[in-house]
């Protein structure tokens, strides 16, 4: 991986976080993506963490992608504890419950293998799942 790439994906990462007024949730989830594909875990934490606390204050505008995508971010990056999975679940509990055909298998699986890897007892997302 590249430093320097990664490096300026942290730092335009953090000013569309800190400036962007016009952020929504699929930018949240896009840029977790980003930054726990480019895996420099320890760098990357805070960034996270603060994509999590944003996050949770939009949570009720995320659809299935970016629910699965972001969820798939915080496993890939082993945050286990990240605030933002509760939200996430019960997010995902109520757009299953309300959308279920705009949940792609993609985003099950996603789904389902972040659950696995945080060792979630979230037992009824997994049941609707």
């Amino acid at each position: 991986k590249d430093a320097q790439g990664y490096a300026l994906a942290l730092a335009v990462a953090e000013t569309l976080l800190h400036e962007d007024p016009k952020l929504e949730p699929r930018h949240l989830a896009n840029i977790s993506w980003s930054v726990a594909v480019l895996t420099a875990r320890g760098a990357a934490i805070p960034l996270l963490h603060s994509i999590s606390c944003v996050s949770v204050r939009y949570i009720d505008k995320f659809g299935p992608q970016e629910i699965a995508n972001t969820s798939w971010a915080y496993a890939r990056m082993e945050l286990k504890g990240d605030p933002v999975f509760g939200p996430l679940a019960a997010r995902a509990r109520e757009d299953l419950a309300s959308n279920r055909q705009g949940w792609q298998p993609q985003h099950v699986a996603n789904m389902l293998w972040s659950l696995a890897v945080i060792s979630s007892q979230e037992q009824p997302l997994l049941e609707m799942l």
